[in-house]
């Protein structure tokens, strides 16, 4: 399986129904600070994306406002 690394302009391409988990690295957290995994379903089975929002260009405040009523 394959850890596909994601950016803000893939944000709105996730869907509610599919994220099965989301993990989150506070800054300060021991291992890599500002990680956010997201593990998915999908019709050819699980994804795991993954971004960093301390170090890349990943924009968490923009994860939490998408628009999740019109896909």
């Amino acid at each position: 399986m394959d850890i596909i690394q994601i950016n803000t302009e893939e944000i709105s391409l996730l869907k509610d129904e599919e994220i099965l988990f989301f993990m989150l690295a506070e800054a300060g957290a021991m291992g890599e600070p500002g990680a956010v995994n997201i593990i998915s379903k999908g019709t050819d089975g699980a994804k795991i994306r993954y971004a960093n929002y301390c170090f890349g260009g990943f924009y968490m405040h923009q994860l939490m406002e998408r628009d999740t009523a019109n896909p």
